[in-house]
């Protein structure tokens, strides 16, 4: 196993994509992140409402119930590390949120790439759109 040498905090909009890919673009970049990850090349860590976002994304497309369970269990099998938002990210996420237009909750993935240094990756071009951290948008 080598080394993890990066992490990257990934939204929904990338979660989502290991798990209802039709029609949905980077499906093969996004496994790839997730493939990096399983072989310790890369840690990848979001905000702990990651798991509630997806199941919420899943069921608003139609998704079964029971294939949303089973998506939620694998997420968790994944070994992401999920970050539960202290105090300070909150409001972190409440300035990017005004400053940039955000919602409260994709502001929170930003803020959490800017409390780890790290970079956020991305499929929502608005959300893509901050200057708060660096951005990689598939």
């Amino acid at each position: 196993m080598a080394q993890v040498s990066e992490t990257l905090v990934v939204d929904t909009s990338i979660a989502f994509k290991w798990f209802e890919p039709s029609g949905e673009r980077a499906v093969s970049e996004a496994r790839a992140l997730l493939d990096r990850h399983a072989d310790g090349e890369l840690t990848i860590t979001a905000p702990a409402i990651l798991p509630v976002e997806l199941a919420n994304a899943l069921l608003s497309r139609g998704v079964d119930g029971e294939i949303v369970k089973s998506a939620a269990r694998v997420l968790a099998s994944f070994d992401i590390m999920l970050v539960q938002p202290e105090q300070d990210l909150v409001e972190r996420a409440v300035d990017i949120a005004l400053a940039d237009g955000l919602a409260f909750y994709d502001a929170l993935f930003v803020a959490l790439a800017v409390e780890l240094g790290c970079p956020l990756v991305t499929a929502d071009r608005r959300q893509a759109a901050t200057s708060a951290c660096e951005i990689r948008l598939l």
